[in-house]
């Protein structure tokens, strides 16, 4: 390069250089500003303080990568592979010229054929500058330009293509081929083709991408005695491969069980022929009393950030039924029921503020009364009364008046959710001493298209206002023929979940199992109920929504209570194909283990062995295994949303 003044005269002076394709700097506005414009352009006046802070570092000699690949075809050499494809060739911030106003660089070429710009600006020592650029092309007589996508899919079945280019004078026979790694070529290797005199000619491949994550390119091109080897330009693996996506969704297995007496209890757990090693496993959760499955759950509630009316109910209410179902079985923990008191006492000094002058409840501590949450709340007022609990008459008839007022004449033809909301209403209203038997016929015979839970709530409503009706037995006999049998146990769930009475699953079969352990206390249904439930908490212990939480924990402790489940006396250990998990005793907290799921036989059944020792209270067992099929083998769930 040379640099001279406006005279032409040689000007010593520094430069940065530079080089870089020009297929990059169209893409976007250059990033900095021309030389004269960011030295002589006005200024307004400012003033800043600042501390620098100068990081320096010592930089290693790069590692050499070699341009090509060893082998032979046809008896000679492979042609030189091209696979080094910058964005940048050169780049030099202090470039100085002699006095002569002379300086000179050497640039290797990457393996891009393009055109390249040289860009360089420079400055003297008395702030005269300077800039320039300057175009050279990098090309060969005989190319192939790979056509390739950015990126595969495990399973694809995809086209590549490469463009010759003969920029000779001359039409050319030319041989291409293309060598594969990480995938199947399902085409001819080799094809031979014509090109034109300073024209081109697209050929195509066919190849079957695997589970593998990138697949290896080169194309070939030789004719006229002239060759070129290219990998694609847009591999973007380290290794210049392009990667292969392998898309998958989670799916979860579960098994739950209980152990009541002292035995050994196998489950068999094979993984699916297909899946990704990387990530997912098997989660084994062992509770030696319901109580420390309680107890994780109340512990969410308790941490829970939000203090809408449902949510303060759902919070206080199983602590109100935990309280209730240790005095029942004789259990003298005084910091359990310390703290237990207290969260009820906070929640009924709350629920006491929010009540409206109507006598019903908002979801916030002003807003509209709503029917439901008014119904929820009596309800949790009801049993903190029959706890012990001192409850002001005033608000429970305040709340049962109103309730009267918004239950409404029944209609057969109405929708389910105003004919599931009239149910839990007048099971409420039995409890307060208010029921209405007429209208609670009513409703059991409009039950068709109610939610499971609105029946058992009428079954519990027509057993307090009139004990022993036959419609009682009726609706107990429809639940049970409605039942959902699994390997987790049994559960409810209804056809068109009722959101606007805060309906799903887990709360259906949890107001299920209240009315069973209530109504028919000896039900084989009821341990297989509890082990569903169980098996369908989330990751922290709790299930999907706090509404749910305390229906189920409402449940369930009723039937610990029942059935003295609340708390053991033994031991109790796990192994998986007879490597030890967890082991502990009745008095410990619920033992959870982990198995990545690279650590499981893929190829048979991987035994879960759960024991437990001789002593009084029951061991209940979950085991979740999540793997991450491919995309094409996860059937469609069915939720009640279709996009």
């Amino acid at each position: 390069m040379k640099a001279t003044d406006a005279q032409g005269k040689p000007v010593q002076a520094e430069f940065s250089l530079a080089l870089a394709d020009v297929a990059v700097l169209a893409l976007a506005e250059p990033n900095s500003t021309d030389p004269f414009t960011a030295f002589y352009s006005p200024f307004p006046l400012s003033v800043r303080t600042g501390a620098a802070l100068t990081v320096s570092g010592e930089g290693g000699p790069g590692t050499a990568e070699a341009f090509g690949r060893g082998g032979g075809g046809d008896g000679g050499l492979e042609p030189t592979v091209r696979s080094k494809f910058p964005d940048t060739a050169f780049w030099n911030a202090r470039v100085v010229t002699d006095a002569q106003g002379q300086a000179e660089v050497t640039v290797r070429l990457p393996d891009s054929l393009t055109t390249w710009r040289m860009d360089a600006r420079g400055v003297t020592q008395d702030t005269r500058l300077g800039a320039a650029t300057a175009d050279l092309t990098a090309t060969k007589l005989l190319l192939i330009r790979p056509v390739t996508p950015r990126f595969f899919t495990a399973g694809d079945a995809a086209t590549v293509a490469a463009v010759v280019n003969n920029n000779t004078p001359q039409p050319i026979k030319v041989e291409v081929r293309l060598k594969v790694d990480g995938a199947r070529l399902t085409s001819d290797e080799r094809q031979t083709i014509e090109v034109p005199k300073l024209g081109q000619t697209r050929v195509e491949w066919r190849i079957e991408v695997g589970e593998g994550e990138g697949v290896a390119l080169t194309f070939y091109a030789q004719g006229g005695g002239l060759e070129d080897a290219s990998t694609p330009t847009i591999g973007s693996a380290l290794d210049g491969r392009i990667p292969v996506l392998h898309y998958s969704a989670p799916d979860t297995y579960a098994t739950s069980g209980g152990l009541d007496r002292p035995g050994d209890r196998v489950e068999a757990i094979s993984l699916p022929r297909r899946f990704d090693a990387t990530q997912g496993g098997l989660t084994v959760a062992l509770e030696p009393s319901l109580g420390s499955a309680m107890e994780t759950a109340l512990d969410v509630l308790a941490a829970f950030p939000y203090e809408c009316t449902e949510q303060v109910v759902s919070r206080f209410l199983p602590n109100l039924a935990a309280l209730r179902a240790a005095q029942a079985l004789g259990i003298d923990d005084a910091e359990l029921k310390d703290r237990l008191e207290r969260a009820v006492t906070e929640g009924l000094t709350t629920l006491r503020a929010r009540q409206q002058y109507d006598g019903g409840w908002a979801w916030w501590s002003t807003g509209p009364t709503n029917p439901y949450l008014t119904a929820y709340v009596l309800f949790s007022l009801l049993e903190a009364r029959r706890a012990g609990f001192e409850v002001s008459d005033y608000a429970i008839e305040a709340a049962s008046t109103y309730l009267e007022g918004q239950i409404g004449a029944v209609d057969p033809l109405s929708d389910p959710s105003l004919r599931n909301r009239q149910a839990f209403i007048a099971f409420v209203q039995a409890r307060a001493g208010v029921g209405n038997v007429e209208r609670l016929q009513e409703l059991a015979e409009a039950r068709a298209g109610m939610s499971h839970w609105a029946r058992a709530s009428l079954a519990l409503a027509l057993d307090q206002a009139q004990p022993g009706a036959p419609m009682t037995a009726t609706l107990l006999s429809d639940l049970q023929a409605s039942a959902i049998r699994s390997a987790t146990g049994v559960h409810w769930q209804d056809e068109s979940p009722d959101l606007w009475n805060m309906g799903a699953p887990v709360r259906t079969t949890a107001q299920v199992l209240l009315a069973l352990v209530e109504l028919e206390p000896d039900n084989a249904f009821n341990g297989d109920i509890v082990r569903w439930l169980l098996a369908a908490r989330g990751r922290d212990g709790a299930w999907e929504s706090t509404h749910d939480t305390a229906w189920t924990l409402l449940g369930i402790t009723e039937w610990a209570a029942l059935s003295g489940s609340l708390d053991g006396n033994f031991s109790f250990g796990a192994t998986l194909n007879t490597q030890p998990l967890s082991a502990g005793s009745a008095a410990s907290e619920t033992q959870t283990s982990f198995t990545p799921i690279d650590r499981l036989f893929p190829d048979r059944p991987n035994q879960l062995l759960v024991t437990r020792g001789a002593g009084e209270g029951a061991l209940f067992y979950t085991a979740h295994l999540t793997v991450y099929r491919p995309v094409e083998d996860v059937r469609a769930v069915a939720r009640g949303v279709t996009v």
